[in-house]
């Protein structure tokens, strides 16, 4: 599990988990190149994602599935005491599926960054309505 402990205040937390190196070192790199988002951690099993969402403030799960639905214990995020936003990448990293209180897809690693924004953007209060 890596942990990356500097922490840019108002920044979106993205928790990397179980994603394969290769594609992990993609998404790292999209999520580092923006200014408003930081991985906060990376993580490969399920006992290491519990333990990274109990040690770090996390905004939203990337992962990736070799099929279309999410495993279980991403599932279980989605409907927890505080849903978090799950964005989950094809392993060729062509589609993108985001799932929380609601469900869009994007093409291609160039929309990432896009869908994490809008997935985070999606949990947050809304003011005045």
């Amino acid at each position: 599990m890596r942990i990356d402990r500097v922490h840019r205040p108002g920044a979106i937390k993205v928790l990397i988990a179980e994603v394969p190196a290769l594609l992990a070192a993609v998404v790292r790199q999209s999520v580092d190149e923006q200014p408003d988002m930081m991985v906060v951690a990376q993580v490969g099993s399920p006992e290491q994602l519990r333990k990274a969402l109990h040690d770090e403030s996390v905004d939203v799960v990337v992962t990736s599935s070799p099929r279309e639905a999410l495993r279980s214990h991403f599932q279980t995020l989605l409907f927890g005491p505080t849903p978090l936003p799950i964005v989950s990448l094809s392993l060729d990293g062509s589609c993108i599926d985001v799932y929380g209180r609601w469900t869009a897809r994007g093409v291609g690693i160039s929309g990432l960054t896009r869908l994490i924004r809008e997935a985070v953007a999606s949990t947050q209060p809304r003011i005045g309505g």
